[in-house]
């Protein structure tokens, strides 16, 4: 009996080892199943989360060309009381102020890290400097929005300014932007103001004008750059990141 009392409590003591081995077995391949799904979904997202990136970079280079291009229009506009040559060519005059009145910002496309955000699945980025440059990325991306549209605001206020002072044929300044269909222009142009003395009071509240809307201007044109180029850096940490991977 003492014989038979042994060996049954060394099956059962057997049995339960092979029972908790089976089930670390199992929880193994679960825990390496579950990894391994997290992985292939942390590939996906990146890959994602790049083609946003890509997409802000292509938006900020065409943001940078349309900066440049207001800054430029503004110089263009206030040398015309020095160089009046620019008044021979209406149209492109017209053309060029109202490329000095209106302006546009960023919009980032921010959809893969949003739903990283709140779903809590940035976390699944495995690299910890990965996941801090993306999240450093994401909130300059906002700050960088803030301020164009605080500067835009300012701007419009000083093309508002503008119009309210009666110092421009506003009529034929912004008639060339609406839709044929629907425009009409009175008179010519009244370029008379542009051959005013620099030194005259219009002048210099204009002058301080158009200039205040450069200053406001290159503060975004500033900030579209670096975020530019903290677009290009991120664009690459992922390149590199994914093909570690692969």
């Amino acid at each position: 009996m003492k014989n038979k009392t042994s060996q049954y409590f060394k099956y059962a003591i057997g049995e339960i080892i092979l029972v908790v081995i089976g089930i670390l077995i199992a929880l193994q391949i679960n825990n390496w199943n579950e990894k391994n799904k997290i992985a292939k979904e942390e590939n996906l997202l990146l890959r994602d989360l790049k083609g946003n990136i890509e997409k802000d970079i292509d938006n900020l280079n065409l943001a940078i060309k349309n900066d440049s291009i207001f800054l430029v229009s503004c110089k263009i506009v206030l040398s015309a009381f020095e160089d009046h040559s620019i008044l021979k060519n209406k149209p492109e005059f017209i053309k060029t102020a109202i490329r000095s009145s209106f302006a546009a910002g960023f919009t980032p496309t921010n959809t893969i890290f949003n739903t990283l955000s709140s779903t809590g699945k940035l976390g699944y980025i495995s690299s910890k400097s990965l996941r801090i440059k993306i999240q450093e990325y994401y909130d300059l991306s906002n700050y960088v929005v803030e301020g164009d549209n605080t500067n835009l605001n300012l701007i419009y206020v000083k093309n508002f300014e503008v119009n309210k002072s009666n110092i421009l044929d506003t009529n034929s300044f912004s008639q060339p932007a609406i839709p044929e269909f629907a425009r009409y222009e009175f008179d010519d142009l009244d370029v008379s103001f542009f051959y005013k003395s620099t030194k005259s009071p219009e002048v210099i509240t204009f002058a301080n004008n158009v200039s205040a809307k450069q200053s406001l201007m290159s503060g975004i044109y500033r900030n579209h750059i670096f975020l530019l180029e903290r677009a290009q850096q991120l664009k690459t940490e992922l390149t590199n990141f994914l093909k570690s991977k692969e």
